[in-house]
């Protein structure tokens, strides 16, 4: 069973990554920076805002890449650069509201589909999924064989 949910994840995650490299795409974004966006507005709507480089980390990419990404999303509109109240030597990126609505476009319709295909699924498996899915998570982010590959740029 356990290869059954792999395979199937690593179908979705494919499917994930064509959608959005399209919307991207369609959207005159490069992958790059459509991916560093969604990372600003869903930091930001959890309450931690990211550093540039903290940006760059989850980006794993180079410190010049990172600058790059930062400078064409603010040129579009989508991201502005705020000094870290913290610490003023630090930017901290803020999504504008184009940003957002941008990021709300490609979420909206992706969370009906999945309400949709989830409509007839009991509480009781969708809770024992989610069970499944924040292990998977969990492992994913544990030091493991791979574990250095996150860390080629910092």
């Amino acid at each position: 069973m356990i290869r059954e949910i792999v395979r199937s994840l690593r179908a979705l995650l494919t499917e994930s990554d064509r959608i959005a490299h399209g919307f991207a795409m369609e959207h005159r974004l490069s992958p790059s920076d459509f991916r560093a966006l969604l990372h600003v507005v869903a930091s930001e709507t959890e309450g931690a805002p990211l550093a540039a480089s903290d940006l760059r980390t989850r980006l794993n990419v180079s410190a010049g890449a990172i600058t790059y990404i930062i400078d064409r999303l603010v040129k579009a509109g989508h991201v502005r650069r705020d000094a870290d109240p913290s610490d003023r030597r630090k930017v901290i990126l803020r999504f504008s509201q184009q940003g957002f609505d941008l990021c709300r476009s490609y979420f909206e319709p992706i969370q009906t589909g999945y309400a949709r295909a989830l409509a007839d699924v009991s509480e009781h498996d969708l809770a024992a999924t989610e069970a499944v899915l924040d292990a998977l998570l969990v492992a994913m982010r544990s030091p493991g064989p791979n574990a250095d590959l996150a860390r080629t740029f910092e």
